[in-house]
């Protein structure tokens, strides 16, 4: 087995790793933003991340980003750190968790698409087929089992999905020169100053359950902190185009962890259109190329 192979099924299973993470964000953000503002858990998340990734970069003794760094770094950290947590804790005020996978389920077919427009990606006709049939699946099969329409909900989460899929690609590539943990690390660091001031004026006055804190310092720890050091690294392993496809499997992962945190219940049909959006992510890998 070559090192390029091994490299690239390395990259896969890193992805997973992050992806099955984040498939626990949204359900657990319904049960933050129940109790909180969703500005407040959108930009405190971020903050809990980033004094994580500070503590760290002082720990290693992380050398400062370069110039040309520092601009990418800033885009990501507006994709990842800034964006997302905030459009998706606005949406899961309107929409369930399940519905908003629907919008979640784009995530990789914009992700690749940027790619090859921002980084200039040459992939194949049969890559393209595989990416838009696992989207169209995973989309329309959440959409179908969410028994709703698509509302002002969605549109925050539309927004977001855009947003991340920027920080994925810049964030992906910069992951390759100086490490995903690195990435992210300097990422939520540098939206800090952004963040503070959301967070304090929309902080809780009143009681808030634990249970909605809890939700939050897993929002915070693992989908802002955690699951970007296995995310990054894989997408600096296997490639962009190939492990971004592994996202696909994000909205049926959400809808499964929503069953006993949210009380959606999914249904059997979820089976079938995985087993369809594993074939396509495995023709996507094998024709990234």
């Amino acid at each position: 087995m070559t090192n390029q192979r091994v490299s690239s099924n390395a990259g896969m299973v890193w992805g997973l790793i992050g992806v099955m993470i984040f498939s626990v964000s949204l359900p657990v953000t319904r049960v933050a933003v129940a109790a909180m503002d969703p500005l407040f858990v959108g930009a405190g998340r971020g903050l809990l991340a980033a004094f994580l990734s500070a503590i760290t970069l002082v720990v290693t003794r992380s050398p400062l980003p370069t110039r040309n760094q520092l601009w990418r770094l800033a885009i990501t950290s507006v994709g990842v750190t800034i964006g997302f947590p905030l459009f998706s804790s606005i949406a899961m005020q309107y929409v369930p968790a399940g519905h908003g996978a629907i919008v979640n389920g784009l995530l990789p077919l914009a992700t690749v698409a940027l790619g090859s427009w921002l980084l200039g990606y040459r992939l194949r006709n049969l890559f393209w087929v595989a990416a838009v049939i696992g989207s169209a699946t995973a989309v329309g099969v959440v959409l179908w089992q969410s028994g709703s329409e698509i509302n002002s909900g969605d549109t925050a989460m539309l927004v977001a999905v855009l947003i991340a899929a920027v920080g994925y690609v810049y964030g992906g590539k910069l992951s390759a020169e100086i490490g995903g943990w690195r990435t992210i690390c300097w990422a939520n660091v540098m939206a800090a100053p952004i963040l503070i001031w959301p967070a304090l004026w929309y902080m809780p006055t009143t009681s808030v359950p634990e249970s909605a804190w809890l939700a939050f310092v897993y929002l915070g720890v693992f989908s802002m902190f955690l699951g970007f050091f296995a995310w990054y690294h894989g997408l600096a392993l296997g490639g962009i185009p190939r492990v971004s496809q592994v996202q696909l499997l994000q909205p049926f992962l959400t809808m499964l962890w929503a069953w006993p945190i949210d009380g959606e219940v999914p249904s059997l049909w979820l089976l079938g259109a995985a087993g369809i959006v594993v074939g396509c992510i495995w023709v996507a890998r094998r024709f990234a190329n």
